[in-house]
C-alpha cells in the first residue's frame, strides 16, 4: 500500500529490493552458519542485540547527513551508513519472519515529501533514539518508518536509494555460498 501523495516505487528498484530479502531469507532458511555471520545473525536472533545495532547505524546514517559523521565523505559515506540500516532492518524483519509485501522497503525508501539535510539528520537522531530506548523485537511500523527515514535521508542528500541496494547487493555477489542468487552474467539469477 501507497500513501495517496506517493508514487508507485519503480519496478527496477522493487526486484533488487526483492532479490536481496531473498538472500536474507535464504541465509536465516539454509545452515550458513559456518560461513556467514549473517546467517548465524538470522538463525540465532538477539532482538536486543539486533535493535541496539539498528538504533547505532540509524545515528551514523544521521551524522553523515549532518556532516558529523564521516569516513570518506559523501555521498559514499551516506550510502555505506544507509545500506547498513537497511541490512540491520532486514535482519530484524528477516529473523521476525516478515515477509517482503508487509515490509515494502520498496515504496519505503521511495519518499514524496521534500526533506533539508538537516531535517534528515534530526529526525534520524529522534528514530534512533526512540529504537534504542525499547527493548525486544522492533514492530514492522518502526521497520517501516526506519526505511522511510533512510528514503529521506537519500531524498536530502540526492542519492538514488538504488544506490544502496546496489551496495548491498555487489557484498552478496561476493560471497561464493550465493552464487545461486548471481547466476547469470546480468546477476539477474534467484
Amino acid at each position: 500500500m501507497h500513501p495517496p501523495d506517493s508514487a508507485p516505487p519503480p519496478a527496477e528498484l522493487d526486484a533488487r529490493l526483492r532479490r536481496l530479502y531473498r538472500i536474507y531469507e535464504h541465509l536465516r532458511d539454509t545452515d550458513l552458519t559456518a560461513e556467514s555471520r549473517t546467517a548465524r545473525l538470522l538463525q540465532r536472533p538477539e532482538p536486543d542485540r539486533l535493535r541496539a545495532r539498528l538504533a547505532d547505524e540509524i545515528a551514523e546514517l544521521a551524522g553523515a547527513a549532518d556532516g558529523s559523521h564521516r569516513h570518506r565523505g559523501l555521498p559514499d559515506d551516506a550510502i555505506l551508513e544507509g545500506s547498513q540500516v537497511c541490512y540491520w532492518t532486514f535482519l530484524l524483519a528477516v529473523a521476525a519472519r516478515l515477509d517482503y509485501a508487509a515490509l515494502d522497503p520498496a515504496a519505503c525508501l521511495s519518499p514524496s515529501v521534500p526533506t533539508l539535510p538537516g531535517q534528515a539528520a534530526a529526525r534520524g537522531q529522534i528514530l534512533a533514539r526512540g529504537i534504542r530506548s525499547a527493548s525486544g523485537p522492533v514492530a514492522p511500523a518502526d521497520l517501516r518508518a526506519t526505511l522511510r527515514q533512510v528514503g529521506r535521508t537519500c531524498q536530502a542528500l540526492s542519492i538514488d536509494p538504488g544506490a544502496l541496494v546496489d551496495y548491498d547487493l555487489a557484498q552478496m555477489r561476493a560471497r561464493p555460498y550465493l552464487a545461486a542468487f548471481f547466476g547469470d552474467a546480468q546477476g539477474s539469477g534467484a
